[in-house]
Parts: structure tokens; C-alpha cells; sequence
């Protein structure tokens, strides 16, 4: 019985080195592999591309993705807005009473997405409209 436990303790423990050593060697793959090298060459060739663009251009390209960030957020902020009121026009809380919890905890999360969308919105056009009057006052 006691052989048959040491045995079993061995084996256990050769199996224990093999997956640390498997573990190390992937580690070590994963260290030296460039899994983000592509990443850091688009924004290497972004910059690159930057630099060969006028004011205007560079105030365009601003301007663009100003607006997108803007609109993004304007999104965000009605579709929580339409599921709120999808959500109470259906009056899940009634019908399903299981759901009732979650749905409160979802309401109580949607608010604080709600309030952190729209300061977000807010820092968005503060930072566009002061970046464009920066801009303008360079260029002129």
C-alpha cells in the first residue's frame, strides 16, 4: 500500500515537472513572439503619415476623429436611453419577478453608464473645441 502511494506521488509529481516546464517554455515563446508587433507598426506608419500633413490636413483628420468620438458617445447614450425605455414599456419587472432583481441591478448599472457617457460627451467637445481654437489661433 505505502509503494503503491509513492508510486502514485511520483507520478504525480513528474506530471507536476512537465507542466511547469511546459508552462516556462510557453511563457518564454510568448516573451519573445511579437504578438503586437502590428499593432506598433500601424501606429508607427500613423505617425509617419502625420508628419506629412499640412495644418489643415492635420486640423481635418482632428476634426474627423473628434466628431466620430462624439458620435459615439451620443450613441451610446440613446441606445441606453431606448433600452431603458424598451425595458419599461414591456414591464419586465412585473411579468418576470425571477428577473426582477437583475433587471433593477442593470437599471442601477445603465445610470451610472448613462452619467459617465455624458461626461465623457462633455470632456469630448471641451477638448474639440478648444483643440480647434488652438489650431486656429496657430494658423493665424
Amino acid at each position: 500500500m505505502r509503494g503503491e502511494y509513492l508510486q502514485k506521488k511520483d507520478k504525480l509529481l513528474n506530471l507536476k515537472h512537465e507542466a511547469d516546464s511546459e508552462i516556462t517554455k510557453f511563457i518564454n515563446e510568448l516573451n519573445q513572439s511579437s504578438t503586437f508587433d502590428w499593432a506598433w507598426d500601424l501606429i508607427e506608419q500613423y505617425k509617419e503619415f502625420t508628419l506629412t500633413l499640412s495644418l489643415e490636413q492635420l486640423v481635418a483628420l482632428y476634426n474627423i476623429i473628434g466628431y466620430f468620438m462624439i458620435w459615439s458617445a451620443l450613441s451610446s447614450i440613446c441606445l441606453i436611453i431606448v433600452g431603458d425605455s424598451i425595458l419599461k414599456k414591456l414591464n419586465l419587472e412585473v411579468k418576470l419577478p425571477k428577473l426582477a432583481r437583475i433587471l433593477q441591478t442593470r437599471a442601477r448599472l445603465t445610470k451610472a453608464y448613462l452619467k459617465f457617457y455624458v461626461f465623457l460627451l462633455f470632456i469630448l467637445i471641451f477638448i474639440n473645441v478648444s483643440a480647434n481654437i488652438y489650431m486656429f489661433v496657430i494658423a493665424f
